[in-house]
């Protein structure tokens, strides 16, 4: 069973960062995943420059919008409305979970406004 749940000790997850040479700033809201009780991944976002900021979204391809999804709904659930990603390497993801990809001063980054977004539905589902 799949389970993805909010990590309350950055503690309990220290052992998985350092094992897969992640960088996740503090202070940061962080999310593990779990299959059949063993680790398979992690996802933080984290406070940068007074935003929120996606940083990390580390486990397999099949996992990546489950958890990119969950870390969304914990910022809004927060009342977090606007999530931001700078990191090219999260480029895929972000354009799954339908950020808008911006430029400014020659810099690439993307930017997703969270207002209704778990209310407008599923667009692959129709």
């Amino acid at each position: 069973m799949i389970e993805v749940l909010p990590v309350n000790n950055r503690e309990d997850i220290e052992e998985y960062i350092k094992i897969n040479n992640l960088t996740i700033p503090e202070p940061s809201l962080a999310m593990l995943v779990l299959d059949n009780g063993e680790r398979a991944g992690i996802g933080a976002l984290s406070l940068i420059d007074y935003k929120c900021v996606l940083t990390c979204v580390h486990t397999d391809e099949s996992l990546q919008l489950m958890l990119g999804k969950s870390l969304l709904n914990m910022a809004d659930l927060r009342g977090i409305k606007q999530v931001y990603c700078y990191d090219e390497s999260l480029s895929d993801i972000s354009e799954k979970l339908r950020f808008q990809k911006q430029a400014e001063n020659g810099k690439t980054y993307f930017v997703l406004n969270l207002e209704g977004y778990f209310d407008a539905g599923c667009q692959h589902c129709n």
